[in-house]
């Protein structure tokens, strides 16, 4: 087959599996792996889609981004920012969007999503969070404890 759908995971409306069996007959694949072995589908993969159209992070794209895949996410403010590419997003809500996305993937969107997940590392992210709780905490007219050295672990 040249193209195959695999979906890992519990899909949240449980018709989606049995309309992509339908549709796609043995082009489509659903599991339910390990954490361990979800590094295995990314290599495996030529593209990652992220079909929710809003999510708290969105671990599993910055995931599918640092093992170099290209990324098509809902266009989104968050997604936006996760994604830092326009050319990966794509109003999902639209009819035929998601194909026309696909078809028109930039050739350069591994390497950018590889060096776009680095800056999303950890390390990176915890002095913003750290400055992000301060302004909260300063918003509610509180201080924070032990001067904000403590807002955000080093773990």
């Amino acid at each position: 087959y040249d193209t195959v759908l695999l979906v890992d995971g519990s899909p949240e409306d449980a018709g989606l599996i049995a309309l992509g069996e339908r549709l796609l007959g043995p082009r489509f694949q659903h599991r339910h792996l390990p954490t361990a072995d979800v590094p295995l589908l990314y290599a495996a993969a030529d593209v990652f889609v992220h079909t929710a159209l809003e999510e708290g992070f969105g671990l599993a794209a910055v995931e599918a981004m640092a093992a170099g895949l290209p990324v098509v996410m809902h266009d989104q403010p968050h997604f936006r920012w996760l994604v830092g590419d326009p050319r990966q997003l794509v109003d999902l809500t639209r009819e035929g969007a998601l194909a026309t996305a696909l078809a028109a993937l930039p050739a350069d969107a591994a390497e950018r999503n590889r060096a776009r997940a680095a800056e999303l590392d950890w390390s990176a992210l915890r002095p913003a969070y750290a400055a992000m709780y301060e302004g909260v905490l300063a918003a509610a007219g509180r201080a924070s404890p032990a001067g904000g050295s403590n807002i955000v672990s080093s773990r």
